[in-house]
């Protein structure tokens, strides 16, 4: 079974990936951070360079996050183009990672770009974590101080809509307190090994 779980920056994707990576039966694959991969490969990279320029990495041949994240996020268009750079090697990544798990598994797939890379025909369930704007950017300041109010502000703006996720989502998990959370994916993971071979479907 393959479920996709979402959910905009800063309402705790990472958080809900671990909890469920401690059933047995369900294996994580954090999507996100296999793309990160990518900024090393040569087509990837030569991409990368012809449409944001040299200062795409840096002298030492490390990727530019900054430089990067400062004009995509700017700009729909070049994100929307360099997103479309990453997609084949996503995919392809993704796919070899299924066909390494020995069935019967719950695969959890942990990705912020579910519905930008029109994955929700690809899974079996969709998860959607949400959380309250005010909280989401305490949490981004927290692990990345050196961002501005704004800076986040503009990085939710640019991905798809929280409302438009959870509407076309299976499961909701409201990330507000630990507590909670660690019910709630109890709940959606006694549901999903439970039907199973109901839900199954998604062929790789």
């Amino acid at each position: 079974m393959i479920v996709g779980l979402t959910g905009g920056i800063g309402c705790g994707k990472s958080t809900v990936a671990k909890l469920f990576a401690q059933y047995p039966m369900c294996i994580t694959y954090d999507q996100d951070k296999i793309a990160h991969e990518g900024y090393y490969v040569p087509e990837i990279k030569n991409q990368l360079i012809g449409l944001l320029g040299e200062e795409a990495y840096s002298d030492d041949m490390t990727f530019n996050r900054k430089f990067v994240a400062d004009k995509i996020f700017n700009d729909n268009a070049l994100l929307w183009q360099v997103n479309n750079i990453f997609k084949p090697f996503v995919k392809w990544k993704l796919e070899q990672f299924i066909h390494s798990i020995p069935l019967p598994k719950i695969i959890i797939i942990e990705t912020a770009l579910l519905f930008e890379h029109s994955m929700q025909d690809t899974v079996d369930r969709i998860i959607t974590v949400d959380a309250p704007e005010a909280l989401r950017i305490s949490r981004i300041l927290l692990r990345n101080p050196e961002m501005t109010i704004e800076q986040i502000k503009k990085r939710m703006e640019v991905q798809y809509a929280q409302e438009l996720k959870i509407r076309n989502s299976h499961y909701i998990i409201h990330n507000h307190s630990q507590g909670s959370l660690n019910s709630q994916v109890m709940a959606i993971y006694q549901d999903l090994y439970d039907n199973y071979h109901t839900i199954k479907k998604i062929e790789y």
